[in-house]
């Protein structure tokens, strides 16, 4: 199988931008959204909404400010689950009340 070294990074905070280059210095293709274009820092393909960022990416990270605009990233219209296959597993980190790991497994 041929696996994807494509992800995607919802947010771009000081952790999101952070990890996002941390994954280019180790190769990774990155496609990247934000609301506010202008705080996305460094190399990747922004895109316009979450479930574009999603498409085809072997990972999905978000690093966003609250559980609203986290189920907007997951959930929304144009949401990352929206493109999500069954043999992926995105993962959210939202870091507003400290930080907190969850998985959706099983998306199809």
């Amino acid at each position: 199988m041929n696996e994807s070294n494509t992800i995607a990074i919802l947010g771009a905070g000081i952790m999101a931008n952070t990890v996002a280059n941390t994954l280019d210095t180790h190769g990774f293709e990155l496609r990247r959204y934000n609301r506010t274009i202008s705080a996305i820092e460094g190399p990747a393909i922004v895109c316009a909404s979450p479930a574009q960022a999603a498409e085809g990416a072997a990972a999905v990270w978000s690093f966003v400010h609250d559980d609203a605009a986290s189920r907007a990233v997951w959930f929304g219209e144009d949401g990352a689950l929206a493109t999500a296959h069954a043999d992926r597993h995105p993962t959210g980190i939202r870091t507003s009340c400290g930080v907190r790991v969850h998985a959706v497994q099983g998306c199809g």
